[in-house]
């Protein structure tokens, strides 16, 4: 310790002055000290409450959204997988009406990060053109709720990589009428999101 705080703490000031001296010497220090406190307690909280997702899906309908929906869907689907306390069902519901919600759609596309897809006929075949789509777990001779044929979209070999929202009996309490349901090529969490389809469809 400095000989002159020594002299300060040693002297017959009252205590109030000699505080406001040791303040004045250490303030800056204590205060570098306690913001580094706190960056580092933030930092911990984040890693011991960070959570890694089971299952991403990505719905993209012109002119609706609806938040309400979007944590019912969450949780139903949770339900499916079962995921652990350190896993999450991340689910988004996007307006296709909004002018930045394309960009958005072709970046979680191109870099792999959603699952299972829910959109309109033509991105559903610009998806198939351009990555391609998963062979669907679903039976061809399977039938809706209403007990017609399920409309499907087969690939060169026939083989379902796309099926009708209108047609799974879930997505009619969400009012997600005319939508094609499909998973990306090389999805991060394939297994999940077959599960979660074949759970939907039989």
């Amino acid at each position: 310790m400095n000989l002159r705080v020594k002299k300060v703490l040693k002297s017959d000031q009252p205590f109030r002055q000699k505080l406001s001296y040791m303040w004045m010497y250490f303030g800056k220090l204590f205060l570098v000290f306690v913001g580094l406190l706190v960056v580092l307690v933030f930092f911990l909280g984040q890693v011991v409450t960070r959570k890694d997702s089971i299952l991403t899906v990505g719905i993209y309908t012109q002119g609706m959204s609806n938040p309400v929906a979007t944590k019912s869907m969450k949780r139903e689907f949770q339900k499916v997988l079962v995921p652990n306390k350190k896993q999450e069902v991340v689910v988004t519901w996007n307006d296709l009406a909004k002018r930045d919600i394309m960009a958005k759609f072709l970046g979680t596309v191109n870099d792999h990060s959603v699952d299972i897809l829910i959109t309109n006929e033509k991105l559903f075949k610009q998806v198939e053109k351009d990555i391609g789509c998963e062979v669907l777990p679903v039976n061809t001779g399977i039938r809706s709720a209403s007990g017609k044929k399920m409309k499907q979209y087969m690939n060169r070999n026939n083989h379902i990589i796309g099926i009708k929202s209108d047609d799974v009996e879930f997505f009619k309490n969400y009012q997600i009428k005319d939508q094609v349901i499909y998973v990306p090529k090389k999805s991060k969490n394939i297994s999940s999101a077959m599960k979660l389809i074949r759970s939907l469809t039989e």
